[in-house]
């Protein structure tokens, strides 16, 4: 309880069972940009029949948990030729949207909801502030949402995926900006930034990872810090996640000869990983506090 005034975050149990502990080592549940898209989905959505263009987060059971609640559609590709209600209200991704995808709603007609994360609107503010005279270079994964809105809608950014990728300076200019998906580990974003001034550019501007994403792994890395090596420890979310890949990755890091694992579901559970053993969960962001709380039980359950 004392670390818990101090901190401000929860603890859910350090109580043994049966000589075995399970423990929150993070805040639970979703951030607050998930929070506040859910909401303002639920707000904005009473009356009209909702259709997703992109699940809300990289969390595929609590995205149909969403959808059965708001009992919402969710239109896979393009949705030029798609014929909607009169009661339709199209709902943008929290992780940014093509300009070409709303241009192509307004000229159908159809209203439309965006719904992006507040944090990710401050970086591209912060971008935009830089970009005189610059040249942008992006990194991030291909097929996440943040990436592909973020390139379409900026092609002039240069995408890198290898050294190759990065072109000399303007004889005129050596100046350059470089923006990341906000769920990047800090060690890929300072690798590529490496490798843009190894080139010869002056960076004006480097994003960085979304501090809720880093607040929860400094959070993970300082309640374990005394703990006995060998520990246990899971992440609770979903594998296809960036931030859940990078709060398990980045605890592997520190503490290699750790034991982690991804949990989902009370079901991802096995048991002989569990059975007299301490745990300790770290939350992603794209879980909520109910489901975390479930696999919390499940786990007692099994001391």
């Amino acid at each position: 309880k004392k670390k818990e005034r101090e901190s401000g975050w929860p603890i859910v149990s350090f109580i043994p069972y049966n000589n075995a502990m399970v423990c929150f080592i993070t805040e639970i549940g979703f951030c607050n940009g998930v929070t506040r898209a859910i909401e303002k989905r639920k707000a904005d959505g009473k009356g009209k029949k909702l259709y997703l263009l992109h699940p809300l987060m990289h969390n595929e059971i609590e995205n149909g948990k969403l959808r059965k609640e708001l009992n919402a559609t969710l239109l896979d590709g393009d949705f030029s030729d798609f014929e909607f209600p009169s009661d339709a209200l199209l709902v943008f991704s929290a992780h940014g949207t093509e300009e070409h995808k709303k241009e192509t709603a307004k000229k159908k007609g159809i209203p439309y909801l965006e719904t992006t994360c507040p944090i990710i609107n401050s970086r591209l503010k912060q971008l935009f502030s830089h970009l005189d005279g610059c040249r942008i270079f992006y990194l991030g994964k291909p097929t996440h949402p943040e990436t592909i809105s973020f390139l379409e809608n900026n092609p002039e950014a240069i995408y890198l995926q290898s050294e190759k990728d990065i072109p000399l300076p303007d004889p005129k200019t050596n100046k350059a900006v470089l923006f990341t998906q906000s769920t990047l580990p800090t060690e890929l974003i300072e690798n590529a930034k490496e490798r843009v001034i190894s080139k010869g550019y002056t960076l004006s501007y480097k994003s960085s990872p979304c501090p809720v994403y880093e607040h929860r792994l400094t959070q993970a890395l300082e309640a374990l810090k005394d703990r006995e090596i060998p520990f246990t420890y899971a992440v609770l979310g979903d594998k296809s996640s960036s931030n859940t890949n990078g709060l398990l990755d980045g605890i592997k890091e520190k503490y290699p000869d750790s034991n982690g694992f991804i949990l989902s579901s009370p079901k991802d559970i096995v048991k002989e990983n569990r059975q007299g053993r301490d745990i300790f969960l770290a939350c992603s962001t794209s879980i909520s506090k109910e489901s975390a709380l479930e696999i919390y039980t499940a786990l007692v359950k099994l001391s």
